[in-house]
């Protein structure tokens, strides 16, 4: 009979994982449709008198990723820091 408890056991076990997984993908899903209505929020009140316009940051800049700098260029190494905008 204990055996057979510890099964059962196991088994709503396993569900619990499954549903805190769910909750986890839910919560994760809130907090990404907070987050935009926030942005949106700010972009439409944010300088909202001023004459500006909105833009994505690729329309103002040119932007690259996965350029590791050269080791042979200290200037990117002193320090620990790395320059991360050229």
């Amino acid at each position: 009979m204990e055996k057979e408890y510890k099964n059962i056991r196991q088994i709503h076990l396993i569900e619990l994982k499954s549903y805190l997984k769910e909750i986890k993908n839910i919560e994760t899903k809130l907090k990404t449709v907070r987050r935009d209505k926030e942005n949106e929020f700010h972009k439409m009140n944010f300088l909202k008198d001023e004459k500006m316009k909105w833009k994505k940051l690729g329309e103002v800049f040119n932007t690259r990723t996965g350029y590791t700098p050269s080791r042979e260029n200290l200037f990117y190494w002193e320090n620990g820091a790395v320059v991360g905008l050229q």
